[in-house]
């Protein structure tokens, strides 16, 4: 059902029944799109009240449904505030649909950060982000919120309003949720401080065009460029770091449930590894014996079969190699945001806040 709606938001599938489809997800998206707009009104009027974290925000947030690469620039920002003696709390939605109720992880985005950083920057997860600041440790003397996935999340006054689109796939067809992937109408671009184009060496076709949109509906908003740079890998059963070099003699496999496993099957590919094969599952998917049946079938008759994946899915396949067979060597790659133009200007930006 899935692959089915993917096709028809995306125009690849021509039938009867599809269309008929499109003219009900269109219908249903106008609904959605009044919804955002008397929601947003409501704020700004100030009918539908917004609260002061009582420290400075930046929020990172996207237009668009799906992977745009938030995670990385979280990071980049919270890397960026430790240099300069800053201690960030972060309040992320903690989303994952699929989450049965002994799953090994409260959120992936959220158990990742908290990894990345060795549990030494809080990281609260709840929907409710007013309600997360309030469970900051009392023994934690923070100085500013990084708001994860906070641009339609009103409730909270920001300092700096980051917008993260993809180059890869800015805006789908430009369409609201469900017919589309938008979350709001493009004139929302207005409202962001500033805007970090993500993977921007993947689609760089299309550089020149997102330039003119955003010069239509975010004039005078800056827009960084940045990449996804590899920026490491391990071996998961040891934990021990694997040389990328190995990885060019044989040919590798991915498993991933991310929100653009295109752009990570990209950026491996980019290193010089040979891909044999791709299996992709929904974004924030929650991993179980049962996916590796086939995985199996697949890899038994290779030799030292080689399967690659990202941090995100690292930490939902690990409960889980006790099944795999130990012969399938299961490598990590991590990455990270590389600025490749506008660095000065984000660099000034977010130093505004953090040395308030």
């Amino acid at each position: 059902m899935r692959d089915y709606y993917l096709s028809v938001i995306n125009g690849t599938r021509s039938t009867w029944d599809a269309a008929i489809f499109a003219a009900i997800l269109r219908a249903v998206s106008w609904i959605y799109a009044a919804s955002v707009m008397v929601m947003r009104w409501g704020y700004q009027s100030g009918l539908l009240r917004s609260y002061d974290l009582g420290r400075p925000v930046i929020s990172v947030g996207n237009l668009s449904w799906g992977g745009t690469g938030k995670t990385p620039v979280v990071t980049w920002i919270v890397k960026h505030c430790l240099d300069r003696g800053v201690n960030p709390v972060i309040l992320t939605r903690g989303y994952m649909p699929q989450r049965p109720a002994d799953a090994p992880v409260e959120s992936d985005e959220a158990d990742l950060l908290r990894d990345i950083f060795h549990g030494a920057v809080p990281v609260i997860a709840q929907k409710d982000r007013v309600q997360a600041a309030l469970r900051v440790p009392a023994d934690y003397v923070h100085h500013l919120f990084i708001l994860d996935d906070g641009f339609q999340h009103w409730r909270v006054r920001r300092d700096l309003n980051i917008v993260v689109i993809d180059a890869m796939n800015p805006f789908g067809n430009r369409a609201l949720i469900p017919r589309g992937i938008l979350r709001e109408p493009l004139r929302a671009l207005r409202h962001a401080d500033m805007i970090v184009l993500t993977r921007t060496d993947f689609g760089r076709e299309q550089l020149s065009g997102i330039r003119r949109i955003l010069e239509r509906w975010a004039c005078g908003v800056p827009v960084i460029q940045t990449i996804h740079a590899p920026s490491g890998c391990y071996d998961l059963r040891t934990g021990e770091p694997v040389d990328l070099s190995s990885l060019m003699t044989q040919d590798a496999w991915l498993i991933s449930g991310i929100g653009n496993p295109q752009g990570f099957e990209q950026t491996v590919r980019e290193l010089g590894v040979a891909v044999a094969g791709h299996w992709v599952f929904a974004d924030h998917h929650v991993y179980q014996y049962s996916d590796f049946d086939k995985i199996h079938r697949e890899l038994s008759a290779r030799h030292s079969p080689c399967l690659i994946t990202t941090a995100k899915d690292a930490m939902k396949l690990e409960p889980l190699l006790d099944r795999i067979d130990p012969r399938i060597s299961l490598v990590v790659l991590e990455v990270e945001i590389k600025v490749t133009d506008g660095e000065e200007e984000l660099n000034r930006a977010v130093d505004t806040i953090v040395i308030h």
